[in-house]
């Protein structure tokens, strides 16, 4: 995404939003290793709430963390309750679920990652309920990432979901890979229900330990994280105010095209009350898109495009196919192809 971002039009509309009523809001949970996020750094006055159940993680970030930045070392879900976490000998695989080691130990290299090293009691809080009590009403961004209990701290935070939440990115899964984790279809069918509409999707393959580590093959799809953001016609609260956060966010996101379409509904449609700065700033912005180079990055993100183009993709994998062959041992080069591809 770091490719997709025109400087202009962020500095345009970083000042829009400075102007509305607070910062904008982004939970994380899942804040193991801190904040890696675009939003967060492109707006440096937002207020970040993480969410981090190992005790000794959630400290060290406490103590690393800027002003405007909270944790708390509890774990969001789906009730007020007390859990197990798993820790495992990955901490990044640490979750209130325990892994389902039979397909683990299927994968290359993952056997390792998810051995238990300890078990620890936690709390667990909804996000509805204990964001409010902590002084949190509005919260605009929403990430998640742990380890397959994603669905149970969204349905905790239904609340949020149908009035402020403007983006959701969370890992998925698309096939347990924990016990009775829910996946990407459970998800993505709750969150269809508060009109959120599924814009990007990283895919994570992982291969099985029987085949040769040397020979290529494309590996199961098992996770990614994927991008959701709200469908600006289910918004009916605070409307305006609503849709200059959710173009800030699209934006951020490299969704420039749902940004720029929300624009010309605020500048077209009449029963929305715009003052004359907002009305200015919109404008500028709307002719920034239609007139700027999109990418800053133009050559770069030009090459990646035709890489990925499928027929010089398959060109691409045969040569690949073709080097590794004719550099292989002799044996090798005497038997019969082991690399298959599949488009």
């Amino acid at each position: 995404m770091e490719f997709f971002r025109p400087v202009k039009v962020k500095r345009l509309i970083s000042e829009l939003i400075d102007s509305l009523d607070r910062p904008l809001v982004f939970v994380d949970c899942g804040a193991r290793g801190g904040i890696q996020n675009i939003l967060s750094r492109a707006v440096p006055g937002a207020i970040v709430i993480g969410f981090e159940p190992d005790k000794a993680e959630c400290e060290r970030l406490r103590r690393a963390a800027p002003e405007n930045h909270r944790y708390f070392p509890v774990a969001a879900g789906k009730r007020k309750e007390i859990r197990t976490l798993y820790l495992t000998a990955n901490p990044s695989c640490s979750s209130l679920l325990k892994p389902d080691f039979e397909l683990w130990n299927r994968l290359l290299d993952c056997e390792a990652f998810i051995e238990i090293q300890a078990e620890q009691a936690v709390e667990t809080v909804t996000l509805d309920g204990f964001l409010p009590e902590s002084g949190i009403k509005d919260v605009d961004l929403l990430k998640l990432d742990t380890q397959g209990t994603e669905l149970d701290i969204l349905q905790g935070a239904e609340f949020f979901l149908s009035s402020t939440i403007l983006g959701v990115i969370t890992e998925v899964e698309f096939s347990p890979m924990y016990q009775d984790q829910a996946v990407f279809s459970d998800v993505d069918s709750y969150l269809r229900q508060f009109g959120f509409m599924l814009f990007d999707l990283s895919r994570h393959r992982y291969r099985r330990t029987s085949y040769p580590r040397e020979s290529e093959t494309r590996g199961q799809l098992l996770a990614g994280d994927a991008y959701y953001l709200k469908d600006y016609r289910c918004i009916n609260r605070n409307v305006k105010e609503q849709l200059m956060r959710l173009i800030a966010v699209a934006s951020y996101y490299g969704f420039h095209d749902y940004a720029l379409e929300i624009i010309i509904f605020l500048l077209e449609d009449k029963s929305v009350q715009l003052e004359v700065f907002e009305k200015v700033a919109l404008e500028q912005i709307c002719h920034r898109f239609l007139t700027e180079p999109l990418y800053r990055n133009g050559f770069i993100t030009k090459m990646l495009r035709l890489v990925n183009h499928p027929p010089l993709r398959k060109i691409l994998r045969h040569a690949v196919i073709f080097l590794k062959k004719i550099t292989s041992s002799y044996d090798g080069l005497q038997s019969k192809s082991r690399y298959e591809w599949r488009d």
